[in-house]
This record gives structure tokens, C-alpha cells and sequence, in this order.
């Protein structure tokens, strides 16, 4: 799991009303549909967290907690309709958590990230989520349907990977690519028909309108470097692409992802 520096979130949910209309604009949706459409629910239920009570507990092992994460965490439950605290750290505030009632735990270390459902136990984890959230970006991106669509995955990790499987399922031709070889290739052999690109990805990405940037590269592509009127969803953290006129990019540190891991705790989806 990518840790987040305090300038990624820096005043993060502060205020949603340019998220909301660049969410809209490029992908038709609020962030609760965005979130119930990747766990295949109906979209009537975006109430999902009302009235409940999300506790976000930091956890201050390894690296420690980073300021302004539970924060915005907090701000993004709270978009979603539910009451949301920021409990003390670590144990005391697992105890606080369930003195005051919490529906749902958000609780993140170096290695995971997850929320937990209170009542009913179910544990959903930020990687598969956040997969599932950016590939729901990109269905709504091109128009609705993938089906027979050429779509590139680049990063073969737990996101990429959760990704890559989803698009499949949506009917989408999946090419993985990853520098480590052998990762894309374990990713496209538990799929049925994904494909692997080898060898660089310089000369290739403009091959493809569909893309999915899940890695952890630093490398920042050029505008030129992608398709004119290419739709790009990318998780991967530091962002790979610039905002440009010439495609569509959905791109976000940390609200997608943990819209999902609430509405598959909350709800609990079978994926």
C-alpha cells in the first residue's frame, strides 16, 4: 500500500464542490453511485451510511499517523451521509470507538487499510476497493460499456489486479502491464483472456483510448504521450498523468477508494 505524504491530502473533503462537478462532468455519477456501481448494487441505496456512526482510529505503529489522514477520511464518511468521529489512536481508540457506538471502523498502518462493519464482522480492504472504484470510473468514462474494448492496466499490484479482473468481467479486453514481468503475468493468467505487454511501455500507451494506471511510478507521462481523447482512471499514487484538454482523467488520492471500502462494509457486497 502506497503511503500517502501530508501534501497529497493536504486540506483534503475541505471542500467537495470541485471533486463533485469534475466526477460528474467525466463520469456522470456522485461518489456514493460511483461506490455502489463498483460493488454492482442498485443506486437507490445512496443513503447507504445514513444515520450510522464512522470512527476512524489511527494507528501510530511504523511510519506513525499522517497528519491530516484521519481527517480526511473523517470528511469523506461525512460525505456519504454518516456521522463521522476521529477516535484517539491505537487501542484507546478502538475502546472509544465502541463505547460511543461505531457502526464502522476505518483504521489504516504502513501495510493495510481497511474498514471494519461492527455489527455484522465483514472486513473490506482498500486495495480490491480502490481497484473496483477507478474501474467503475472508467466504465462510466466510455460511455457505459467495455465490452470488446481494448483497455491497458498498467501496475500489476493489489489494485491493479483487482482492476484488471473487473474489467474483464465488463466485457473489456484486458492488456497488463507491469516492469516486473512476471507480476502482469500472474494477473492476466488467473484471467481468461487478458494479455500481457512486454518489453517498455514508451511507445505503446498511445495505442490504447482506455488506460488504468495503477503503479507507484514517479514517472510523469507527457500530455503527448497519450491518445487524444483518451479516458484514463489512475489510482496510483504520485499521480502519472496532468490534467489536460486532451482526455479525460480521473484521478484522486484517497475518496474512491474508501467510498467503496464503506459501502462494501456497510452493505456487504460478494466480490
Amino acid at each position: 500500500m502506497t503511503r500517502l505524504l501530508p501534501s497529497d491530502i493536504a486540506g483534503f473533503g475541505a471542500d467537495w464542490s470541485d471533486f463533485d462537478r469534475a466526477l460528474k462532468s467525466l463520469a456522470g455519477a456522485s461518489l456514493p453511485e460511483l461506490a455502489l456501481g463498483a460493488l454492482d448494487f442498485p443506486l437507490d441505496k445512496t443513503d447507504f451510511l445514513a444515520g450510522k456512526l464512522v470512527a476512524v482510529v489511527p494507528d501510530s505503529s511504523g511510519g506513525g499517523v499522517i497528519p491530516g489522514f484521519s481527517e480526511s477520511l473523517a470528511r469523506v464518511a461525512g460525505r456519504l451521509g454518516a456521522r463521522a468521529v476521529v477516535a484517539p489512536p491505537d487501542a484507546p481508540g478502538l475502546r472509544a470507538a465502541a463505547d460511543m457506538g461505531a457502526d464502522l471502523i476505518l483504521t489504516s498502518d504502513d501495510d493495510s487499510f481497511v474498514c471494519r462493519n461492527v455489527k455484522t464482522g465483514l472486513v473490506s480492504h482498500n486495495g480490491p476497493a480502490t481497484g473496483l472504484g477507478f474501474a467503475q470510473a472508467l466504465l462510466l468514462m466510455a460511455g457505459g460499456s467495455l465490452a470488446d474494448r481494448d483497455v491497458l492496466v498498467v501496475g500489476a499490484g493489489e489494485v491493479g489486479g483487482a482492476a484488471a479482473a473487473r474489467l474483464e468481467s465488463l466485457g473489456a479486453s484486458v492488456t497488463v502491464y507491469d516492469i516486473v514481468s512476471s507480476r502482469a503475468g500472474k494477473v492476466a493468467d488467473g484471467l481468461s483472456r487478458a494479455q500481457v505487454l512486454r518489453g517498455g511501455i514508451e511507445t505503446r500507451l498511445a495505442d490504447f483510448e482506455l488506460v488504468l494506471e495503477a503503479s507507484t511510478s514517479a514517472e510523469v507521462w507527457p500530455e503527448e504521450a497519450v491518445r487524444s481523447g483518451a479516458r484514463l482512471a489512475a489510482p496510483g499514487m504520485p499521480f502519472s498523468f496532468v490534467p489536460s484538454p486532451r482526455y479525460g482523467l480521473w484521478s484522486e488520492p484517497l475518496a474512491t477508494g474508501t467510498a467503496v471500502m464503506l459501502a462494501w462494509a456497510a452493505l456487504g457486497a460478494g466480490k
